[in-house]
């Protein structure tokens, strides 16, 4: 729809992402070959407790 954003695309920059992002989902395609592999290791899963867990349920 190009009646919201620049013809319908929201433009962020670097200083944008480190002040306001805290998590980012990208097609496995897309990511370098050494986070490729870090998928493929053994997740660590983080207490409920973890604040890294409630920050991310905001």
């Amino acid at each position: 729809d190009d009646k919201v954003g620049n013809k319908g695309f929201f433009l962020m920059n670097d200083s944008w992402f480190a002040e306001y992002m805290f998590e980012i989902a990208v097609p496995r395609k897309y990511l370098p070959p050494e986070l490729q592999k870090a998928l493929e290791l053994e997740p660590i899963v983080l207490p409920a407790w973890d604040p890294m867990g409630s920050l991310a349920a905001w």
